[in-house]
């Protein structure tokens, strides 16, 4: 909901609540309940005007769009290289947690990532599409390709990521070493939580110069998301994670 549209909804439920009149004349998030909105605005009372505070939760100005179909810009948002082993998991899982997928028929090379955005209800703007394409294939061979559901993705910690396999929670190619470095552990982990938490809500993963995966927040948050494919002749050259 756009600024002036949230200052009529805030200002008529403000005179529905109050049983007259009500003139907005500021709003914020109540710093201390980021669930709720503080505002103040002006009635008439006792033959004078009075300043009043009024305090919402957000739930109460709940909106959506109410058409079946929305359709949602993808657009391209970087290059990350992919070797033939690829994990698609919530980067907050161990390597032996069921709800991740590991892919074994990937084709290797660049891949570009495009992400959908946008608001379609009071959970305002987060990502509601997470595509990948080989850079190898044209756009016109791609659309001739079918989706097909591969897996199920689980998600834990509001986060998504695919990730060459060679790089997700190793250390020199290692699992067993990457678990005895702790700190190792927790820069993983610090970087990924660090590259949701910007307006993109997402960000590419170097190791060094190198990106090898792409880790973006997932839609609404936790639950469990479909991952759909695209193929050819066995080898995958496409994918994607709806997060709707």
């Amino acid at each position: 909901m756009d600024t002036s549209k949230l200052r009529e909804e805030l200002q008529a439920k403000g005179s529905d609540f109050l049983g007259k009149p009500f003139s907005l004349t500021d709003y914020c998030e109540d710093p201390d309940n980021h669930s709720r909105y503080k505002v103040t605005g002006v009635i008439e009372q006792y033959g004078g005007q009075a300043n009043v505070e009024i305090s919402f939760t957000k739930a109460d100005l709940y909106w959506m769009i109410a058409d079946e179909e929305v359709v949602l810009p993808c657009e391209y948002f970087g290059t990350i290289e992919l070797g033939k082993d690829v994990c698609v998991t919530d980067p907050c899982y161990a390597r032996d947690v069921w709800c991740m997928t590991f892919l074994h028929n990937v084709l290797a090379g660049e891949w570009d990532v495009f992400i959908s955005k946008g608001a379609i209800d009071s959970f305002g703007e987060r990502v509601y599409v997470l595509e990948l394409r080989n850079r190898q294939c044209s756009q016109s061979f791609l659309d001739s390709l079918d989706w097909e559901k591969h897996s199920d993705l689980g998600v834990d910690s509001g986060r998504m990521s695919v990730f060459d396999d060679r790089y997700y929670r190793r250390k020199n190619g290692s699992e067993e070493l990457f678990d005895k470095d702790p700190a190792l552990q927790e820069a993983f982990d610090n970087a990924c939580s660090s590259l949701v938490i910007n307006e993109e809500r997402a960000g590419i993963y170097c190791l060094g110069k190198k990106p090898v995966g792409i880790v973006c927040s997932s839609g609404i948050g936790d639950g469990s998301y479909p991952l759909e494919v695209k193929t050819s002749t066995g080898v995958i050259v496409a994918m994607q994670i709806r997060f709707l």
